[in-house]
């Protein structure tokens, strides 16, 4: 079974609300992966998500980086690096 995603366009000069907060659940899916953890069991890992609907590529580290960076170009503030025990 195939699912569809939505693709956000990140070349463009503006985004709404809804692609903002898309883009900030993104990365906290990604976050969350990077510490060990999924987001849900009915939500696709944060690295589909970022490959699907973003066009990104690479690893889990590489694409929170670049999400991370979308989103402080588009006027966001980024997240404080986890601290891994």
């Amino acid at each position: 079974m195939s699912r569809e995603y939505r693709k956000i366009d990140v070349t463009g000069g503006i985004l709404t609300g809804e692609e903002l907060y898309t883009l900030a659940y993104i990365r906290a899916a990604l976050s969350f992966q990077r510490l060990g953890m999924k987001w849900s069991r009915n939500v696709p890992m944060g690295t589909t998500l970022a490959r699907k609907m973003l066009g990104l590529k690479g690893r889990r580290e590489s694409l929170y980086k670049q999400v991370d960076d979308i989103i402080v170009s588009f006027g966001g503030e980024s997240l404080p690096e986890p601290v891994e025990e």
